[in-house]
């Protein structure tokens, strides 16, 4: 019986610890960071005019549309890098001809 306690003990302190680890961990799903980003792009004063999109799986993002020049294309790259729990963004925004 001694032996189970011990071990159970052990089991809550073990518990107990990586609650505490993860407790300032904040876990966000692809929808939310894709709603972020989709959200960033829109509130930009040189962006919002036009529709770009954002996909998200598991925090790698992919962000399309059409902007009228490269600068536009690179700024919507860096927006969408900005947004929390984006890990990996490929910027698939293309120039107007």
């Amino acid at each position: 019986m001694e032996e189970i306690v011990k071990n159970v003990k052990q089991l809550l302190v073990a518990a107990l610890a990586c609650s505490a680890l993860l407790g300032g961990c904040a876990i966000v799903d692809s929808n939310d960071i894709n709603k972020r980003v989709e959200a960033a792009l829109k509130s930009d004063p040189e962006l919002g005019k036009f529709p770009l999109k954002a996909t998200t799986e598991y925090g790698h993002v992919t962000i399309s549309g059409t902007v009228n020049n490269e600068w536009q294309q690179f700024k919507a790259g860096q927006v969408a890098k900005g947004v929390e729990g984006v890990k990996t963004l490929k910027n698939n925004v293309k120039v107007a001809d």
